[in-house]
């Protein structure tokens, strides 16, 4: 009596049961190990779909990204064009590429390469002459170690 009530079968569990050639108690023990691997599979496709709507919002970031500069140009497409633009009319490729690139700046930017072109020009004087003092200095050092006796 006790048998039946601690196992009730109802006529679905009395067929698997027959089915099954494992005892109840080998029943009760799987019982834990196909939740955990269920609660593991489970787990498993969650990650898996985490990682890819991460990796799926990544490359729609860098795919924004690259859209944004074909849409504005940007010196490596004006560079592009430049130089096909040159070797299509004959003339040299590299300075297409350069007033290629140069165009597809921003103004900012242009206008900060042109102060540093002048700040290099006005500082270029002031470089050279430290330079011939220090050879200066140098010769001077040179011809008085050479002049002392050893």
């Amino acid at each position: 009596m006790t048998e039946v009530l601690a196992h009730p079968r109802t006529p679905r569990q009395s067929a698997y049961l027959a089915a099954s050639p494992r005892p109840i108690e080998q029943l009760a023990a799987a019982r834990p190990l196909d939740q955990l691997t269920s609660s593991l599979r489970r787990l498993g496709h969650v990650l898996i779909d985490g990682g890819a709507e991460a990796a799926s919002g990544a490359v729609d970031r860098l795919s924004g990204k690259l859209e944004g500069i074909a849409s504005r140009g940007g010196a490596l497409t004006g560079a592009a064009a430049g130089g096909l633009k040159a070797v299509a009319g004959g003339s040299n490729p590299v300075w297409g590429a350069v007033k290629g690139a140069i165009g597809g700046l921003s103004t900012r930017t242009k206008v900060l390469i042109v102060l540093a072109l002048v700040l290099a020009l006005l500082l270029a004087p002031v470089a050279l002459l430290v330079l011939l003092l220090g050879l200066l200095v140098w010769a001077i050092v040179a011809a008085v170690r050479s002049r002392e006796p050893t």
